[in-house]
């Protein structure tokens, strides 16, 4: 199966692409994110099953979301659940997060 992206660009069958989006995401998203949602970063290592101490890990440092690619998309996807959305930097602005519509901090 394939899908359209929003620009238009075919793509592959979206779960053997998803990766491609968690490699975007920074510490800084990450960290937004949580609070965005009320959580600490042992909620979050609750919610998600990530060892506290490797949030503490990858939150420590700036940048691009450094950690194997089943961490990083089980942060990135407990964090969308909870109504995250993450948004990609563009020519305009940097990278960051939102709130999806219904979602509000519990």
């Amino acid at each position: 199966m394939f899908l359209n992206d929003a620009k238009g660009i075919i793509i592959g069958h979206y779960s053997q692409f998803r990766f491609l989006e968690w490699m975007l995401i920074t510490t800084e998203q990450i960290k937004a994110a949580r609070m965005m949602v009320g959580w600490s970063q042992a909620q979050l290592s609750e919610y998600s099953g990530v060892p506290h101490s490797t949030l503490k890990r990858i939150e420590s440092k700036k940048g691009p979301l450094q950690a194997n690619a089943r961490t990083a998309w089980t942060i990135q996807e407990t964090l969308e659940k909870a109504g995250i959305l993450f948004l990609s930097a563009d020519d305009e602005a940097g990278a960051g997060v939102r709130l999806a519509i219904g979602y509000r901090e519990e």
